[in-house]
């Protein structure tokens, strides 16, 4: 909050200088703003409301050339303001063992992240790495009840710049699938199936005795 309350009126500000037009604009105060991926920003016109674009946005995924490891979330957060969020990454030290023997150096310039599907509980994209690269999505990161796949195996994703998720990527071309199946759900849809099979043999048996009673009907 700290960082949106003020770049947003940073932003606000150069919208209005600018009358909309941003191509040339410093975007530097309103970099979290950017690494958020805040594409259109609602500016009050008369009668009512304008959307403007902010060509400044970072996308939905991007790689960066390193990561730099903090002590504590106050840390990670007051390291926003320092770094280029399009290069690098900051993330608490508790995440690091996740980054265990990956080598995480200047991003390739040919290496591409795309989005490729998405709905309410996945998301999904395509990577063509030239070489190992670590990926920063402008997703929430909240790891209770996602699931991570790259290539349909299991990985491990961590926390950067404090909110998103960061996930590292081998080379070569991959999918890389963000699949929300948390343990409560599970638990329902077995629940709900043993219900269906309990209801199927109840049926079953009714059908069962009825088809019994007629044939005793018959021979009386």
């Amino acid at each position: 909050d700290i960082h949106l309350i003020k770049e947003m009126g940073v932003l606000q500000q150069d919208i209005i200088r600018t009358q909309g037009t941003m191509d040339s604009v410093n975007a530097d105060g309103y970099k979290v703003l950017n690494m958020l991926n805040a594409k259109w920003i609602i500016m009050p016109a008369q009668g009512g409301t304008v959307p403007v674009e902010n060509p400044y946005a970072m996308g939905n995924a991007w790689f960066v050339d390193n990561i730099q490891f903090v002590n504590n979330a106050d840390e990670e957060i007051d390291a926003l303001a320092a770094i280029d969020l399009s290069r690098q990454a900051v993330a608490d030290k508790k995440f690091e063992s996740v980054l265990q023997g990956f080598n995480v150096s200047t991003a390739d310039s040919a290496s591409t992240i795309t989005l490729a599907d998405y709905d309410s509980n996945f998301i999904t994209y395509t990577v063509d790495a030239k070489k190992d690269e670590l990926a920063v999505f402008s997703e929430i990161y909240y790891p209770r009840g996602w699931e991570i796949t790259i290539d349909g195996q299991p990985a491990q994703m961590l926390r950067a710049n404090y909110t998103l998720r960061a996930l590292p990527i081998s080379a070569g071309t991959h999918k890389v699938e963000f699949r929300f199946e948390p343990a409560s759900i599970k638990v329902t849809d077995a629940v709900a199936f043993a219900a269906l099979v309990v209801m199927l043999l109840t049926a079953v048996w009714i059908v069962f005795s009825e088809i019994k009673q007629n044939k005793r009907r018959q021979k009386q």
